[in-house]
């Protein structure tokens, strides 16, 4: 049993969370729902406008990655939320490689940063007996699959064009304002109930870069 913030762990095993230590990578939005010990197929597809902006993930019900299931709106629901924002706003409030559109690091990144900035993982210590931390990565860079993070000038390039037309045709004209249009085109996106690993902070740059990659052209 592991008490984390108020938030009380029940039980050893965490079955729920091999597959994802097997992986090589984690998305950011991924990688801090498991850091709190949350199983990320608890997740809304759909979020709020609000949560659009900020990047934060909305949950119907809470599946811990040992197996225990809360409701959103009991006590201990609601510890493991704030447990799970806390870290958010820790990570979101540091300086992080860049890796491309999708932020996407090695397992060992968030490990190793979560040590750093004493956030206990409550499935840490199971992981370690059963031999699953990953350790082929360094935790001060992620993966070096270059086809994964940092893409050619030319594809970036063409990323941009793709993502500026596809957003003109998906609010009926973009304003300029790219902060603006971002969460626009991102409150669009919810309303259709499409899933999107982007926040409009991000996507306001890529819509600037686009700008810029235009009129230099």
């Amino acid at each position: 049993m592991k008490n984390i913030d108020g938030v009380v762990f029940e039980g050893d095993s965490f079955d729920e969370l091999e597959t994802f230590l097997l992986k090589d990578t984690w998305q950011a939005e991924e990688g801090i729902i498991l850091l709190s010990g949350i199983n990320p197929k608890s997740r809304r597809m759909r979020k709020s406008f609000h949560d659009v902006r900020t990047g934060l993930v909305s949950f119907e019900a809470i599946l811990l990655l040992n197996g225990e299931r809360f409701s959103t709106s009991d006590n201990a629901g609601k510890k493991i939320i704030s447990h799970y924002k806390t870290i958010f706003e820790i990570w979101n409030g540091c300086s992080h490689p860049p890796t491309g559109f999708y932020p996407t690091y090695t397992v060992s990144y968030f490990i190793e940063w979560a040590k750093k900035k004493n956030i206990e993982i409550p499935w840490l210590e199971w992981a370690k007996d059963n031999n699953l931390p990953p350790n082929n990565n360094t935790p001060d860079k992620p993966s070096e699959n270059k086809g994964n993070n940092e893409p050619s000038t030319k594809a970036r390039n063409s990323y941009l064009k793709t993502i500026h037309a596809l957003s003109n045709a998906l609010v009926d004209g973009l304003t300029g304002q790219h902060n603006k249009d971002a969460e626009a085109i991102l409150r669009q996106l919810d309303l259709k109930s499409t899933e999107h690993p982007i926040t409009s902070k991000t996507l306001a740059t890529y819509l600037g870069d686009a700008k810029k990659l235009d009129d230099n052209q």
